[in-house]
């Protein structure tokens, strides 16, 4: 369900935007930094949305999902990697994998640490009613969520990437079978697996948020943030 604020649905919505964006950025510029240019030279390597917008992921599969009336997915358009490339093509095919959940993971210690700065600084700046403490609240949950969800093995998702290289060269003929089932293994592993993966990862977070706040504060955050 969506939030009956249309200024928290847009704000939300913002920070799952500059969240895809960045992941994706991440994989260009660590593959730029391990010697493969093919994301940076096609003008990937921004933060503006528009070069990572894809027809089919980013607009027709989320249109398909809404008219069926079943859960949402969708994404930017994959980020272009080419491994032949790298030095080691494997490991840094796995890396630059790593490099988006990594990211993600990044944007959401970021909510974290200013969180934590101004409730201690300026706690009337981020009220747990507030739409600053819904934007910060927003980059951590959203980012947890992205993480978690990227690392699971089912291409085209990053973690297929991490069990291929863990498998090594005589796993190739299978990964190249899942890969052209993409499309209907991401769908039955958000359906099946989602869940299990996103409650542990929240679990983790929350876990780490009562450590920081006190009950009150938390309390009125968690309830604020997640009332519809």
């Amino acid at each position: 369900m969506l939030p009956d604020d249309p200024v928290r649905l847009a704000l939300g919505l913002a920070v799952l935007v500059f969240s895809l964006v960045f992941h994706e950025c991440a994989h260009v510029w660590t593959a730029w930094k391990l010697g493969d240019p093919t994301g940076k030279s096609m003008g990937r390597l921004t933060l503006n949305p528009i070069p990572h917008i894809d027809l089919f992921w980013t607009i027709l599969l989320p249109l398909l999902c809404i008219a069926a009336q079943t859960f949402i997915i969708g994404g930017p358009k994959p980020a272009p990697v080419n491994p032949l490339n790298f030095r080691n093509p494997r490991a840094g095919n796995m890396i630059v994998a790593v490099a988006g959940p990594a990211s993600n993971l990044a944007l959401a210690f970021g909510g974290l640490l200013l969180l934590w700065a101004a409730h201690r600084g300026a706690p009337s700046w981020v009220e747990p009613d507030s739409y600053n403490a819904y934007i910060l609240m927003s980059f951590m949950v959203t980012n947890v969520i992205l993480a978690a969800l990227n690392m699971i093995p089912v291409p085209p998702l990053d973690g297929s990437r991490v069990l291929h290289y863990i498998l090594g060269p005589k796993a190739d003929r299978f990964f190249a079978t899942m890969e052209f089932f993409s499309l209907i293994l991401v769908l039955l592993a958000f359906r099946l697996l989602g869940p299990s993966v996103i409650m542990p990862s929240l679990g983790a977070l929350f876990v780490l948020l009562a450590k920081l706040f006190e009950p009150r504060y938390l309390g009125g955050l968690v309830e604020s943030y997640f009332s519809l």
